[in-house]
């Protein structure tokens, strides 16, 4: 069953529960992603739910690692986890609209570059924040594709690419310790 046919379904679902209101919009994401209006305890809310198009998205270690950070006040904007699921085998999250504006939206805007430097010290400050929490706290990351060499046979009459594959192959570090990964963390993700 395709993704847009199990969003409709999850929807559908929700909607039965009677904790989704109506739909708002389709917003660009990594995964397939609505915005709702949803009646929580009592409230009107705005939510996302996200249902996720493969397993490497990982949504019940997001849901753990959300939470811990939502409950330790590790942030102010990070969205609190209304529901967590599987439906038909794919998994789905509902989480709080959190209010703000993203900075991917705000560095098209028409302002100054001491402003557009002011914004980037605080990002850089937000992820110094990210640095300082404590790796035992979360589960271990599944290996992503990004951190693999591609195939062979993708390159193999390519000179040029074979040269820089050759040379990730010879620098790639060991990795000797644990890490903390925080790759939604880019300017598209962040809240102002």
């Amino acid at each position: 069953m395709k993704n847009g046919v199990i969003l409709k379904l999850i929807l559908m679902i929700l909607l039965l529960r009677k904790k989704i209101l109506k739909q708002i919009s389709f917003p660009h994401c990594g995964n397939d992603v609505i915005e709702c209006e949803s009646l929580i305890n009592n409230q009107k809310t705005n939510v996302f739910i996200k249902i996720e198009r493969s397993t490497h998205a990982a949504f019940e270690v997001e849901t753990k690692h959300l939470n811990i950070l939502f409950e330790n006040n590790y942030y102010q904007k990070i969205p609190q986890v209304i529901e967590y699921g599987t439906i038909n085998d794919k998994n789905y999250l509902v989480l709080e609209k959190i209010q703000g504006y993203r900075l991917s939206e705000i560095f098209t805007e028409n302002i100054s570059k001491d402003l557009k430097q002011q914004y980037l010290i605080n990002y850089g400050s937000e992820l110094a924040i990210i640095h300082q929490i404590s790796s035992d706290m979360f589960a271990a990351a599944k290996q992503r594709s990004i951190n693999d060499l591609p195939k062979e046979e993708k390159y193999q009459n390519d000179s040029n690419i074979i040269i820089y594959i050759n040379y990730l192959k010879e620098n790639k570090p060991l990795i000797k310790f644990d890490t903390f990964i925080h790759g939604d963390f880019h300017y598209a993700n962040i809240l102002w």
